[in-house]
């Protein structure tokens, strides 16, 4: 005997949007958790170890301007500032937005030394921060997006 199904509600526009805010706030919570890291990592390299002979004044800048953005969006912070108020930044614009169906977050800073801290220059050790608090905590993220989907 066939069987016949009515379909009376095409409820596909539901889930999909139910789905993409579902990954958006997955990957919402890994930025907020790599953000985290990288600062962890950034006071451990650079906040840990005896301050220069050359007297550089460790100021809180570049560990309070760590954010992250989702594809597509502008970072989590406005701006930021030194622990004793003495510079400030801020963040304009969006990240770039990924392809048709693909969604990305970024991690980062703006502060215009950061890249010489991560990779070193020829008078400074690399002091890494940034790949660190991806690759070493890529299983803890993995299981963020699994927690986070399953819940949808």
């Amino acid at each position: 005997m066939p069987v016949k199904i009515v379909i009376k509600q095409d409820n596909t526009q539901k889930v999909i949007m139910a789905s993409e805010e579902a990954i958006a706030k997955a990957l919402e919570t890994v930025g907020f958790q790599a953000e985290r890291n990288a600062k962890k990592e950034i006071s451990s390299v650079v906040y840990d170890t005896p301050q220069s002979p050359s007297g550089y004044k460790r100021t809180g800048l570049l560990r309070n301007s760590i954010t992250f953005a989702l594809d597509g969006e502008p970072a989590n912070i406005e701006g930021y500032q030194a622990d004793d108020g003495s510079k400030k930044g801020s963040y304009k614009g969006k990240a770039p937005k990924e392809g048709k169906g693909k969604r990305a977050v970024y991690i980062g800073t703006n502060v215009e030394y950061a890249p010489y801290v991560e990779e070193g220059t020829s008078r400074m050790k690399a002091r890494p921060f940034l790949k660190p608090a991806i690759q070493d905590y890529i299983d803890e993220y993995k299981t963020i997006l699994k927690e986070e989907l399953e819940k949808a």
